[in-house]
């Protein structure tokens, strides 16, 4: 009698044990991180205007780069003058571009963005005729 008894128990603990390895494998995976392809470095490459416009007839230069961990940096020169850093936070909603300066006031505008492999252009949101600004992967 002990021994039929012992038979079932081991049996049900191989049952249950085959049905927790099943319920586990088919349970849900895990979410993948998806990585924004505006991650990485990149270069101010031409500022397309709408309207005509200059920036005080300088060149500007303009080296942006965007971690994966929610933070940026940018380089500023304008003319023969010398560069100017800053940086700060940056979110990205869908196609739509955000961000905080390191002592917490707000970028000027929000972005729309367009992104490939080698091209990131900005869009100003709201802006009744903005300028594009455009960026090349460094």
């Amino acid at each position: 009698m002990y021994f039929c008894t012992m038979k079932k128990y081991i049996r049900f603990i191989y049952i249950m044990t085959a049905v927790l390895a099943i319920v586990t494998a088919c349970g849900e995976k895990p979410a993948q991180t998806v990585t924004p392809k505006i991650i990485g470095s990149w270069e101010l490459t031409d500022i397309q205007y709408t309207k005509a416009a200059q920036i005080g007839g300088e060149t500007v230069e303009v080296r942006l780069v965007f971690d994966v961990d929610g933070s940026f940096s940018m380089s500023q020169m304008l003319g023969e003058g010398r560069f100017v850093d800053y940086s700060g936070s940056w979110v990205l909603d869908g196609e739509i571009l955000s961000g905080k300066y390191s002592d917490g006031k707000d970028w000027g505008a929000s972005y729309s963005i367009s992104v490939d492999d080698r091209t990131l252009s900005m869009i100003p949101v709201g802006k009744d005729a903005p300028e594009t600004y455009v960026y090349t992967r460094l």
